[in-house]
């Protein structure tokens, strides 16, 4: 970093110095491989003189500095400022296809060995480098570990899916972004998702994962045990987002088990409770009353005795409640006999 600071501000200062440097001098340098004094010295050329000469001249030493840079120990941070000031005080660099090739191999290795001043730059350096080329957010997302959480390359895939149609590394990429529920995804995203799913073919898979993903997590649930993160609910935010058709005994199972859990839990999962047809509502009924739960975990909690929660439980749960109400009549008559899955409001279920 120190030849970089040096640099700068050597430079800074040449577009003003008054030397005795002419082309001659400058084609030594350039033989010599002197790029650093070279590049320092371009400004000392009088524009008049600055021919197509000067300026290969300038766009060689100004490559040999910044790919010096990049050989470096974690030099992408350094390489990458470096390339900017001398796209600066070069203007014609910025135009120039070999110099922004340069400019976006340092950005990228600047990004992918997080080399850089603090985070928030990272968003700066990808900013400048989709500028220069925009099919450069294909490395930045898939070779440069950069995070896609405004969409950016699920949009530039979008776009040019003729393109990516059969890249493996692209279909793999999709299959997990398109699960992810961001908090900050714009209302704009489901409608990009469901885009990329239906023209990179995506359906198939990400049904299979999804269903086999919500039976892991349903196998647990009809036993109490709540999944970390709330994943169930994600897999159902993914499968609703997506417009999937949220059916089969796993999804009934996992989703009356959210139910029957507690009551804080069904603001969430009633919207899903009601796409049950009546044979996916057998099926989860059947799942919750084979389980044999760690603990008892049915009816927990308080507020089953308010709103319409009772008519819920009779619409929903009507093949659970003789089982509920028996497990609560035996313990009522001998408290040795804990219900297995009834945790609470025993007096409450057997009114039901």
């Amino acid at each position: 970093m120190k030849f970089l600071t040096l640099l700068i501000l050597f430079f800074s200062q040449s577009a003003s110095a008054q030397g005795s440097y002419t082309m001659k001098d400058l084609r030594v340098l350039m033989e010599e491989k002197e790029y650093t004094e070279a590049i320092l010295k371009m400004k000392n050329i009088a524009p008049s003189e600055r021919t197509e000469e000067w300026k290969n001249m300038a766009l060689t030493a100004a490559t040999a500095l910044v790919e010096k840079e990049l050989d470096k120990p974690r030099g992408g941070g350094s390489a990458y400022h470096l390339s900017k000031n001398l796209a600066t005080g070069f203007a014609f660099l910025e135009e120039n296809g070999n110099f922004k090739k340069v400019m976006i191999k340092a950005g990228l290795s600047a990004i992918k060995a997080r080399d850089f001043y603090d985070r928030s730059e990272i968003e700066d350096i990808a900013a400048v480098l989709v500028k220069i080329d925009p099919a450069s957010i294909y490395s930045l997302v898939l070779d440069s570990g950069y995070e896609d959480i405004d969409r950016k390359f699920m949009q530039y895939l979008d776009d040019n899916s003729a393109a990516y149609l059969k890249d493996v590394k692209v279909r793999k990429f999709l299959l997990s972004a398109v699960k992810e529920n961001l908090t900050r995804d714009a209302d704009e995203v489901p409608g990009l998702k469901r885009s990329v799913m239906n023209k990179y073919k995506l359906t198939d898979d990400l049904v299979k994962e999804l269903s086999a993903e919500i039976k892991r997590i349903s196998s647990e649930a009809v036993k109490g045990v709540v999944p970390n993160g709330g994943s169930g609910l994600g897999v159902l935010l993914t499968m609703n987002t997506l417009g999937l058709p949220i059916e089969g005994p796993d999804f009934a199972a996992y989703i009356l088990s959210r139910f029957i859990v507690a009551v804080n839990t069904h603001k969430n999962i009633l919207p899903y409770l009601e796409k049950l047809s009546s044979r996916d509502l057998s099926a989860g009924a059947k799942a919750l009353l084979a389980a044999v739960p760690e603990r008892p975990f049915w009816f927990s909690g308080s507020g089953w005795d308010q709103d319409n929660k009772a008519d819920l439980v009779r619409k929903y749960l009507k093949e659970v409640l003789p089982a509920a109400k028996k497990e609560c009549e035996v313990y009522e008559k001998d408290s040795q006999l804990v219900p297995k899955h009834v945790a609470y409001n025993y007096d409450w279920v057997k009114a039901l």
